[in-house]
């Protein structure tokens, strides 16, 4: 079972971006304003520890992708999934398409939680631009977030981004080969 309190912080930030718009605004610039107000009243609100960047980058960095978001709430596509579908593959010389892993590539050389959140800024909202009618799942997210701030954690995050990601192209290359 996730964490509750992880579950809970998705739900009210979900509701409050629904609820008014000054909020959503503060919130999506809770990766980018280490100052905002609204943002620490809210975590600290939720027992989040600011003065630790292994609560607060990842967070803030979930914070600002819920309300740049198209529905605010959390939806059920896994992080590294959604790269997947997203991503513009090349076309191999037996007319196959190939995955672009470059860009997880370059997330699961991140070495830390400061280096990861500046390369997963825009890759999210990449993402979020380029998929139709499915939200990224928030509460996963977070808890890979709050997991990566930890060496153990970390490299089993990067493993399980890896395995979805790939396993994604595989299933599209499945699905390729059946409609020819």
């Amino acid at each position: 079972m996730k964490n509750e309190r992880l579950s809970k912080f998705i739900d009210f930030i979900c509701n409050k971006c629904k609820n008014s718009k000054a909020d959503a605004a503060k919130f999506r610039r809770a990766d980018t304003d280490k100052n905002n107000l609204a943002v620490m009243s809210t975590m600290v609100a939720f027992g989040i520890d600011i003065t630790k960047d292994s609560e607060f980058i990842p967070f803030s960095l979930v914070t600002a992708a819920i309300a740049r978001g198209k529905k605010y709430e959390n939806g059920d596509i896994e992080f590294a999934k959604a790269l997947s579908l997203v991503v513009k593959g090349k076309v191999n010389a037996e007319g196959k398409t190939e995955q672009d892993d470059s860009r997880l590539t370059r997330i699961v050389a991140c070495n830390d939680l400061k280096e990861i959140s500046l390369i997963l800024r825009p890759v999210l909202a990449m993402i979020q631009s380029r998929i139709d009618n499915r939200e990224l799942n928030y509460l996963n997210l977070l808890d890979d977030l709050c997991s990566f701030a930890y060496e153990e954690g970390r490299q089993r995050i990067k493993k399980k981004w890896a395995m979805q990601f790939y396993s994604s192209s595989i299933e599209q290359n499945e699905k390729e080969d059946s409609e020819e």
